[in-house]
């Protein structure tokens, strides 16, 4: 709601440039940021590539609702912070105390981080283009055994002849034992792509930049990963001797999210590693009857969890100067999020997923915002001046979505459909209930009203 000099703060604001911002592999900005920020901890919950990092700001302010701080990027409130490419980020502002934050009001109660994207500069046009490739692993593995230290322990405590359980202790047509690693079945080296494209330029009165963003992220177990596209233009013009300042701005993310079963690396814990991953005419290997020893390579195959996310925004905001001093401003913004998630289990596989089950998603998010601002700047005696803010803000915000699932689907239709044919399923006929279908739809709407004065004596 407008610009203070850093010697006129007196809140606890602290800016990080881009020049600053953490070297390597940032999906999320607030990466970007980690450890430059006192009070600031970031911490990434688990190597799931789609699992945001816990952002604490002022601690844990909430035992019920949410201890995530507010995101403003260019005076728009609410921004998702994963649809924002580091790239695109010019300065991060983190506000952490009340003074600091209480125009925001009580949305602002675990901190405010105002993000400012990059903007047209005037001269000459300039392109540029950056990408990096960057490369994850498993540092730390639990020490597990092998299968011959198994059987060796075994043989110790049980004796010999418990090797002749050919369920838990088969061997190939060799007549050797079997030795399988199931986090090395399961796991990988992943691999980080990140592709920028920018162009920026201008004049006096017009500047203009606009940038692509293009990540492509594998986790580290098989099956999970995002690839990333996002698209940014801004565009900035100045009229009536500079009194008027008009900024565009227009950006998409969309997202492509695998999930794999998180139950995948509990059973590689448990799986024996004297079992091999599929049988000789292969098919996975399974041992008959048991509810506790389920193959994790099966499990990683047969299933499917994918979202599409696409998130887009739009801004316009207007500064015009009316008289020496005051200024009046509108800030409006238009944002729509849409989430479509499928999920499938394939009940092929005797004793994995039961008969199979699948299901569609759909997650939508409209907000708009509007905003009334006046602000009036003095200057008074040599060295002093004083300013008024005062604005009215207006947010209305609905959540909307539906799914529907279905199961007991004939054999080989999971291969075929996965996800993409719940009609195929014969649960709702079998067993017809109301548990197949649901809804749902949230509005709220905020409206309020603040100011501020700023009173700077002897500067």
């Amino acid at each position: 709601y407008g610009t203070q000099k850093r010697a006129d703060i007196t809140g606890a604001v602290t800016q990080v440039s881009a020049k600053d911002f953490n070297a390597g592999i940032n999906p999320n900005p607030l990466q970007a940021i980690q450890g430059k920020v006192a009070g600031l901890v970031i911490t990434q919950p688990s190597g799931d590539p789609n699992g945001s990092p816990t952002i604490r700001l002022r601690g844990y302010t909430s035992l019920a609702g949410g201890s995530d701080p507010l995101y403003v990027v260019d005076g728009i409130i609410g921004v998702p912070i994963n649809s924002i490419s580091p790239n695109d980020i010019e300065t991060m502002d983190v506000l952490k105390d009340a003074s600091a934050t209480a125009i925001y009001g009580s949305r602002a109660a675990n901190g405010v981080i105002i993000i400012t994207t990059k903007r047209g500069k005037a001269g000459t046009t300039t392109v540029t283009f950056n990408n990096y490739v960057g490369v994850e692993h498993i540092s730390n593995r639990l020490d597990l055994m092998d299968g011959d230290a198994f059987r060796a322990e075994v043989t110790r405590v049980k004796g010999a002849a418990s090797l002749n359980d050919n369920q838990k202790f088969p061997k190939d047509a060799a007549g050797n034992g079997y030795s399988t690693d199931w986090f090395e079945e399961i796991s990988r080296t992943a691999l980080t792509n990140n592709h920028n494209l920018a162009i920026t330029g201008g004049g006096e009165s017009f500047s203009y930049r606009g940038s692509v963003d293009f990540m492509k992220r594998e986790g580290i177990i098989k099956k999970t990963g995002f690839d990333r596209m996002t698209g940014r233009i801004n565009l900035d013009q100045k009229a009536l001797d500079g009194r008027l300042n008009v900024s565009y701005s227009l950006a998409y993310t969309q997202t492509n999210e695998e999930r794999t079963n998180n139950d995948v690396l509990y059973r590689a814990v448990l799986y024996l590693p004297t079992l091999p991953v599929r049988n000789p005419d292969g098919t996975y290997f399974a041992i008959p009857g048991s509810f506790d020893l389920l193959n994790p390579v099966a499990l990683q195959d047969n299933y499917q969890n994918n979202d599409l996310k696409r998130v887009l925004i739009g801004g316009l905001n207007v500064k015009y100067e009316v008289l020496n001093g005051l200024i009046l401003g509108v800030n409006g913004a238009l944002r729509n999020e849409n989430t479509t998630n499928g999920q499938a289990y394939n009940g092929d596989i005797a004793g994995l997923y039961g008969q199979g089950r699948a299901s569609r998603n759909l997650y939508q998010t409209n907000n708009k915002l509007l905003e009334l601002t006046a602000s009036y700047t003095k200057g008074f005696g040599e060295t002093s001046n004083f300013n008024v803010l005062g604005g009215y803000s207006y947010q209305d915000n609905v959540d909307d979505g539906f799914g529907a699932g279905n199961n007991d689907f004939v054999e080989g239709l999971y291969d075929i459909f996965g996800y993409n044919n719940l009609g195929q399923g014969r649960g709702t006929i079998i067993n017809p209930g109301t548990g197949y279908t649901g809804s749902y739809r949230n509005r709220t709407t905020l409206v309020y009203f603040f100011g501020r004065t700023t009173v700077n004596l002897n500067n």
